[in-house]
């Protein structure tokens, strides 16, 4: 079992992953560090024992970019070093398999002006349509090595129907 440490780490003292499979505009940079700013530090970085970033890289890239190697943050350190095929599925796991779903009946009452200010914008909507086009294209081309959780949650997948954005105008297929 991996465990995980709180730690405080410069960011002159984190290594970056080579593989990492993530990126971020610098328009997200910028939303980055202004959540950053308003916010503070809401997550932490994931790291292995030799410093290696497991998690936070638009994290480490932004901060680093504006306040150097010398800055600390809050980093948690496991306990072990992850193998390349565990980094992976924890690289997927946190930015796709963990997470929910929009209520996007709720979020349209919200104010339009702030939600695109906050980052949920086209450019968002339509990067995350992309990312879904591609990700269901690779899903499909693929014979998966396990079973399913649930037929219906797969055949709902399937089901869904392209969105359009209220206030933005952007079409997305929702996940």
């Amino acid at each position: 079992m991996i465990t995980w440490q709180p730690i405080t780490v410069k960011l002159g003292d984190l290594k970056p992953w080579a593989d990492n499979p993530r990126m971020s505009t610098k328009a997200q940079a910028k939303r980055l560090l202004a959540s950053f700013e308003k916010f503070g530090q809401v997550q932490t970085v994931a790291v292995d024992p030799d410093m290696s970033v497991l998690d936070g890289h638009q994290r480490l890239s932004a901060l680093l970019t504006i306040h150097g190697d010398m800055y600390e943050i809050d980093a948690r350190q496991s306990n072990r070093p992850l193998t390349d095929k565990e980094r992976q599925e924890l690289v997927i796991s946190l930015h796709a398999g963990a997470v929910g779903s929009w209520d996007w009946e709720r979020v349209s009452s919200w104010n339009a002006t702030e939600l695109q200010s906050w980052g949920l914008d086209a450019e968002t909507l339509n990067g995350w349509g992309k990312d879904y086009s591609n990700l269901k294209g690779l899903v499909e081309s693929e014979v998966p090595d396990f079973q399913p959780v649930g037929v219906d949650e797969q055949g709902r997948l399937d089901q869904k129907k392209p969105v359009t954005c209220p206030h933005c105008g952007a079409e997305f297929t929702p996940k």
